[in-house]
């Protein structure tokens, strides 16, 4: 059954695969993302908004996977 959100992932090349969690991966993903935002923090006192903006995307991506 494919859900329409989804779809793309069928028509992956080799498909979409499940895993088990893995709390120590999940683990290393917030702990980037936490010091990407960290570091979107002081790029964003220092002025340098299209740095902090690159930054929060970057950590929400890491916190997304």
């Amino acid at each position: 059954m494919e859900n329409k959100k989804l779809g793309w992932c069928f028509r992956l090349k080799d498909g979409l695969r499940f895993m088990e969690p893995n709390e120590r991966l999940a683990k290393s993903y917030l702990e980037e993302a936490k010091s990407s935002l960290e570091r979107a923090e002081k790029n964003f006192k220092d002025g340098d908004l299209l740095w902090a903006t690159v930054v929060i995307y970057y950590a929400e991506y890491r916190e997304l996977r």
